[in-house]
Formats: C-alpha cells, structure tokens, sequence
C-alpha cells in the first residue's frame, strides 16, 4: 500500500510543479519554491492510519472465517454457498437467518454422507450407481463453487484495501497542499526523489494531517 500511495503523490506532486511552471510563463512570477516531503514518514506519522489498518484487518478476519466455515460444506451448489457468504458476511444474523445457515449446512453434510456411503457400498444397485455419478458431480461442482466463493472474497479485500488507500492518499495530498499553500512553497518533491533539498516539510505536514 505504501508504494502505491508513494507513487501516486509523486505523479501529483509532478503535476503541481508543472502548473506552477505554466502560470510563472504567462505572470513572469519570481523564481518557484522548491520543499520535499517523505510519503512514508507521514502515513507513519498519521494518527488514523491505524483505524483504517484496523478496518482492512476486521473485513480480512471475517471472510476469513466465514470461508473456513463454508470449506465444511463442500457439496453445495455457487448459487447456495454465495447464499451462504451473504448470510455469513452480513450483519449478525437474526434467527431466522441462522436457521437458514444451519439447513445449508446439514443439506451438504447429508449429502457428503450419503456420497462416502455409496463409495463404500458393496455391489451397488443401478439406481445406486445413478446416484452415485450424481454425487460425485455435485462435490466436483461444490469444490469448483468454494474456488470462485474465494476469488469473491479475495476481490472484496483488494477492493477495501483500494478504498482505504485513496483515503489514505487523498488526506496526505491535502495536508501536503495546505502547508505548501501557507509557506508559499509552488513546487513539492518526494523526498526519496529529489537527491537534495534544504526545505523539508515532511513534519508539518504530518501535524497538519493530524490535527
């Protein structure tokens, strides 16, 4: 995350300079004030940051356990294990909604029974055979379901993580143009970019962001 947010605060902090440069041309301005600022200083300066860390890791925490939940029931269908992610991911569910977990769940449990006893049945009938081909299907189908239930979930972090990170990101740009702003600075680097600068604002920057 760090990286990103780097990256981009960078590609930001170019495009002040530019612009900067652009309004020098046309009102022949004095000379630009140059300030770096270190990204990684201020996001571990930043007094929220840990709320929003903590946030990422309370949504990993219960996909998390609600897959493990749902890897206990390998034999259903994708439309019945999304049914089971929503009611798993949700809000705390009510009792009606607990009840509809529990079927789910005994209606793969039952079907798994059912499946180990035909594989080890003795000279099965036709029907037997019938059914057994059906089961096996079906647990081929439930494992492929739990493999696209985890690509679900795996989508849903990178997408928080993605959110949390703009969050991030937007509030550090902020604090950077506020305290550019106030000290008449017209161009910020990354620190990590520019090989020297006299004017560093990394640590008002970070007690602006945390006030």
């Amino acid at each position: 995350m760090s990286k990103t947010i780097a990256t981009t605060l960078l590609a930001g902090l170019i495009l002040m300079g530019v612009t900067g440069s652009a309004m020098a041309a046309a009102a022949d301005p004095p000379s630009p004030v140059f300030a770096s600022v270190d990204p990684a200083k201020v996001q571990a300066g930043y007094t929220k940051r840990p709320e929003l860390e903590r946030q990422l890791q309370a949504l990993s925490g219960k996909l998390s356990a609600a897959f493990k939940t749902q890897t206990g029931s390998y034999m259903l269908s994708l439309a019945d294990q999304k049914t089971l992610a929503s009611l798993l991911v949700g809000a705390t569910p009510t009792d009606a909604q607990k009840a509809q977990i529990t079927a789910l769940q005994n209606k793969s449990a039952a079907d798994a029974a059912e499946l180990a006893a035909l594989q080890q049945k003795q000279n099965p009938t036709d029907a037997d055979k019938t059914r057994l081909n059906d089961l096996t299907a079906e647990q081929q189908h439930g494992g492929e379901a739990l493999q696209q239930i985890q690509d679900d979930y795996n989508q849903q972090m990178q997408a928080e993580q993605d959110r949390l990170g703009e969050v991030l990101t937007q509030a550090i740009r902020a604090a950077i143009s506020e305290v550019a702003k106030q000290k008449g600075i017209t161009v910020v680097l990354d620190a990590h970019v520019a090989l020297y600068c006299s004017n560093d604002i990394t640590n008002d920057v970070i007690a602006k962001i945390n006030k």
